[in-house]
């Protein structure tokens, strides 16, 4: 499994803490995962239709009491039902979203941030509503409510915390069972705010269960030192590099190197089969390590503002059977032509190795520039994503951006790497803008999606203004006939439906199901409570029909 952060605050400015969760995934009947090598292709079933015909609209968690989706409608539910949780203003619930198979049932799983949650008085301490698939889909016996305050979750609920602004599942002990890694970039430790903390949740036979570890940068065996405004787990990733179990990346992109505020940091938690003492959740600590653009052998020195480490995408992008760690640095100035300003961005591609990433002369970087004409701002890396070849084992990497290559407008592009380390490494392939429209300003979140021998990719656009609502937001399908799948309900303005998305075969058919992140959502009249939308693979179109 690979994966890639999720957003933090909805309404950032691009680069600035804004991250998806993307999910590089096989044949899932009976939840196989797809790791490097596998080659590994997933079907999508056609349908006639461009709209989430048989989508659950989950606002904080399933109030129904049967199976979600069962029906074939259209179903918008409340917190106020079968799990617990109350819509309040400003939870923001879907800002992150993420896949996995947390109980071993051969079912996928789906957990839902919900940072800006209250508990009890504590604004924005944050929560994450966790759902059980079965062969129905998604539905509400088991369900599951966490926050700091949960038995078995350290750190102890915090005003502005935001426990689940980030979230990557990954089986970290290869027990068959995954963990779930959950970023809390407002954590303070002791007395140094927004220093961030990231939570692991251990998968069982029952579910996720509470486990005592906590990482964060004041920690013994993990580099670094916690800064204020560092915000550690702002984003988060998980893919094997080495080994069958999958390994965890944490981003902390408002790292401060010297001077350089927000200069970026990436670190690595290798997973480790099995657990015990010294490998709580099945992550190995004593072989962490961090690395940033300081360090040796990373192409570019460290300058303030550029953010690496902002987003990650993990896959076998050279074809060698290991995993590749792909990193973002979307605000680094690009100083190749006229019109590329201070947020030009750029990614970097580091070859895995037996057990690790291996930084030095196998690294190769790209932002794009030679696809371009006149673009500023890009944010080019703002969203990392992997794009799988069908049957083939090695896959491609998708970039999200601002402005496309096509001009103003965002959306996405996709590299293959073509072998030369010496070169630029990364060859575009294909780019796509989210919207027609070079007016507006959206932004890029991207998806690997595929069906049969090919492979697309599904792009959020978040900002995009529908049946005149601004920032109502869609996900577009390409490359072929996908079109734009809207919101089932109204759009509404400031709805931000496409701000995250997940890939995940929740109903155990074969065939991959969507999960959406609508954090701006009202309900009723609770403004931003926020909720997100699933659809069903057996009923949404195939994009390469």
């Amino acid at each position: 499994m690979s994966s890639s952060p999720c957003h933090t605050a909805f309404d950032a400015a691009p680069g600035q803490g804004e991250h998806v969760h993307e999910f590089n995934v096989g044949p899932l009947g009976r939840g196989r995962r797809a790791r490097c090598g596998d080659g590994a292709t997933a079907g999508v079933r056609r349908g006639a239709s461009l709209g989430l015909t048989a989508a659950l609209v989950v606002t904080g968690a399933l109030s129904t009491t049967g199976p979600a989706g069962a029906t074939g409608d259209d179903d918008y539910v409340s917190q106020a039902g079968g799990v617990p949780g109350t819509p309040e203003p400003g939870d923001l619930l879907g800002s992150a979203v993420a896949i996995g198979d947390f109980n071993g049932d051969g079912y996928d799983d789906a957990a839902i941030g919900a940072p800006g949650e209250a508990i009890g008085p504590r604004t924005g301490a944050g929560a994450v509503n966790v759902l059980y698939g079965t062969g129905v889909g998604l539905t509400n016996y088991a369900s599951q409510f966490w926050s700091q305050d949960s038995t078995g979750v350290p750190g102890g609920s915090e005003t502005g915390d935001r426990f689940g602004a980030a979230l990557a599942a990954g089986d970290f002990n290869d027990d068959g069972r995954d963990e779930l890694a959950i970023g809390v970039p407002g954590e303070a430790i002791g007395s140094i705010q927004q220093a961030g903390m990231v939570n692991i949740l251990v998968g069982s036979n029952s579910g996720l269960t509470g486990s005592p570890l906590t990482i964060h940068q004041n920690r013994p065996g993990v580099d670094g030192a916690c800064e204020p405004g560092d915000q550690f787990g702002s984003s988060l990733a998980t893919g094997g590099i080495g080994g069958r179990e999958d390994d965890l990346f944490v981003g902390v992109p408002h790292e401060d190197l010297g001077t350089r505020s927000d200069a970026g940091m990436a670190h690595f938690i290798p997973g480790f089969p099995g657990e015990g003492p010294e490998y709580p959740g099945g992550l190995s600590l004593p072989e962490e390590f961090a690395f940033h653009q300081d360090s040796w052998g990373v192409p570019t020195a460290a300058r303030a503002n550029e953010q690496f480490g902002a987003s990650f995408a993990v896959a076998d992008f050279t074809g060698d059977a290991r995993g590749d760690v792909a990193v973002s640095a979307p605000r680094e100035a690009v100083d190749g032509g006229e019109g590329y300003g201070p947020n030009g961005g750029v990614v970097f591609m580091i070859p895995g190795d037996v057990d690790r990433p291996v930084l030095g002369e196998g690294i190769v970087k790209t932002d794009g520039i030679d696809q371009l004409s006149d673009a500023t701002d890009r944010y080019f890396g703002q969203d990392l994503a992997v794009r799988m070849r069908g049957s083939s084992p090695t896959s491609d990497l998708v970039v999200g951006v601002r402005d496309s290559i096509q001009g103003p407008g965002g959306g996405a592009e996709v590299f293959r790497y073509d072998g030369d380390p010496s070169g630029e490494g990364l060859t575009p392939i294909i780019g796509h803008p989210s919207s027609a429209d070079p007016g507006r300003a959206v932004a890029g979140r991207a998806q690997g999606f595929y069906s049969n021998e090919s492979s697309g990719v599904l792009v959020g656009i978040p900002e995009l203004t529908e049946g005149g609502a601004a920032r109502a937001g869609a996900v577009d399908g390409w490359p072929g006939v996908f079109g734009q799948v809207q919101s089932p309900g109204s759009s509404e303005t400031d709805d931000r439906f496409g701000h995250d998305l997940a890939i995940g075969d929740l109903d155990g058919d074969g065939i991959d199901d969507l999960l959406i992140g609508v954090p701006g959502e009202d309900i009723e009249t609770v403004a931003d409570a926020g909720g997100a939308v699933v659809g069903y693979g057996a009923n949404l179109p195939d994009p390469f029909s």
